[in-house]
C-alpha cells in the first residue's frame, strides 16, 4: 500500500476524538467521535432520535410517579 493511502486509511480508522456524556433528561450516556483533522462530528450514539424518545419515556416516568 502507498504510504499516502496507508497514512489515510488509517486516519478513517483511528478517531480523532471520542467524547463521551451523559444527557442527563434521557438518563443516557451519549458517545460521540470527532475527526481529528475537520472536528465535524462522524458518528454519534444513541441517536437524536432515540435519545428524544429516551426523554418522552422518562417525562412520562417521572409524571406518573408525581401524581
Amino acid at each position: 500500500m502507498a504510504p499516502d493511502r496507508e497514512a489515510e486509511a488509517k486516519s478513517k480508522l483511528l478517531p480523532g476524538k471520542l467524547v463521551v456524556e451523559k444527557d442527563r433528561q434521557a438518563g443516557r450516556f451519549v458517545q460521540t467521535v470527532i475527526n481529528g483533522q475537520t472536528l465535524e462530528v462522524e458518528r454519534r450514539y444513541p441517536s437524536e432520535a432515540q435519545l428524544a424518545f429516551s426523554r418522552a419515556v422518562a417525562a412520562y416516568i417521572r409524571a406518573t410517579i408525581e401524581s
